[in-house]
């Protein structure tokens, strides 16, 4: 610029530059949001149709390497939901699947409690036999999958209310009125992680 405007002094614009600072943070925000949250939800979408398809199939997948803490775990546990279903002995897999479910309490995984009490509401007062076993072993398969969603929902809520979130924090404090200033504390708890922005 200095070439073809050599007399003049160069300003800046106390509009524009505000403008262009804030447009980049968001952008910046936005990616950030989508790396917390789209690729998450789009791995436990992905989840959830896989494991239809490896029943549509009846086969073992090739085995599928995860990113995320509740999708491995998630997987995991269909993993093992699958070789106990395996089995050709109705009472075995009952008490397979009891044993296994029992076990899972004392892991992290936070499905457990939902996955646990909708298969002790599934089986059969007199115990799983030949006949109910493959209707029983869908309806477990659609309730672990009721679990995905109910992560992706969750997920899927929290991507939504980062959007209020993002412009409190590219707020001026001097700015804010106190129901901003209580509504960006509220913001801060749920989204840590924008605390040093």
């Amino acid at each position: 610029m200095r070439q073809f405007f050599t007399e003049e002094q160069i300003l800046k614009c106390a509009f524009h530059t505000p403008q262009l600072l804030n447009r980049g943070l968001l952008k910046e925000l936005t990616r950030l949001k989508n790396e917390k949250y789209q690729h998450e939800i789009k791995e436990l979408a992905f989840l959830g149709r896989f494991s239809l398809e490896i029943e549509a199939k009846d086969r073992v997948l090739p085995p599928k390497e995860f990113k995320y803490t509740d999708s491995k775990q998630a997987w995991q546990v269909y993993l093992k939901l699958r070789f106990i279903f395996s089995i050709n002995n109705p009472s075995k897999i009952q008490a397979d699947l009891l044993a296994y479910l029992t076990n899972l309490s004392i892991t992290d995984w936070k499905g457990v409690d939902l996955l646990k009490e909708k298969c002790v509401s599934l089986l059969p007062a007199r115990g799983l036999t030949s006949k109910s076993l493959e209707s029983f072993k869908l309806r477990v398969y659609r309730a672990w999958r009721a679990i995905i969603r109910s992560y992706r929902k969750n997920l899927e809520d929290l991507k939504s209310g980062f959007q209020d979130a993002k412009y409190l924090v590219l707020m001026n404090p001097i700015n804010m009125d106190t129901r901003e200033k209580q509504a960006l504390r509220k913001a801060l708890k749920k989204f840590p992680w924008l605390r040093p922005i």
